[in-house]
């Protein structure tokens, strides 16, 4: 008898504590990201600043509207930084304003460890050689590198230079300043993408290439272990 209440109570010190994690992880849910390709503390920064401009996009025009005393002509003086020469000058805000003003909510994004990996796969060869753009030293494209890591839908990659916060990284994205197409707002308010990767570093004078690679879907596999599928 006494072994039998013996198993009886391991048996529920085993188990109660199963049950508060699964309540722990309801009410708190965990980042979600694989510990495959760990996240800095920043490039969690930049996920934020990007998902409150997705979920809230009307929240970000404080920021841009504060900009327009910072420009003399096309320069910008961002306190404490150096002064920065844009293409196009406060317009180009002034239109991401207006942009914010109409854009509809979108869900927030989730961290992909497969497309972490391809947007630090990037950022290596760009520390480098920045001037590679969105082409790696290998000549491969941004489709190239996610078949090689696994299965993506709809993908997009974006690539900033020089901000020095997590939030110049975001603002710069949804300006876009010189860029006809204005393709890296888009990416990043397009309600298609649901998983994002981050790559961030210093580069110099403590300045930040990112790149950030956005998709609606992406399975990550062993290319010599899978069927390719167009």
């Amino acid at each position: 008898m006494n072994g039998y209440w013996v198993h009886i109570f391991i048996a529920l010190v085993l188990f109660f504590p199963k049950i508060e994690l699964a309540r722990d992880l309801r009410h708190n849910p965990v980042t979600p990201f694989a510990v495959n390709e760990p996240v800095t503390e920043f490039e969690m920064k930049v996920l934020a600043e990007i998902n409150s401009a997705r979920t809230n996009p009307e929240s970000v025009i404080p920021h841009l509207e504060r900009q327009e005393s910072l420009f003399r002509g096309r320069v910008l003086y961002i306190p404490k930084q150096t002064p920065f020469l844009t293409v196009e000058g406060f317009p180009a805000v002034d239109e991401a304003i207006g942009v914010l003003r109409q854009a509809p909510k979108a869900q927030s994004l989730r961290i992909s460890d497969g497309l972490v990996k391809a947007a630090k796969t990037q950022l290596a060869d760009l520390l480098e050689n920045p001037e590679l753009g969105h082409t790696g030293k290998d000549g491969s494209n941004l489709s190239r590198r996610l078949d090689r890591i696994g299965i993506s839908g709809k993908a997009g990659e974006n690539i900033t230079y020089t901000p020095l916060t997590a939030r110049q990284v975001a603002l710069k994205m949804l300006v876009d300043d010189g860029v006809k197409s204005r393709h890296h707002r888009e990416n990043l308010l397009n309600p298609i993408f649901r998983l994002v990767g981050i790559g961030c570093e210093q580069y110099k004078n403590r300045r930040y290439i990112c790149v950030i690679v956005f998709a609606d879907k992406f399975v990550k596999s062993d290319p010599a272990k899978r069927l390719r599928q167009y």
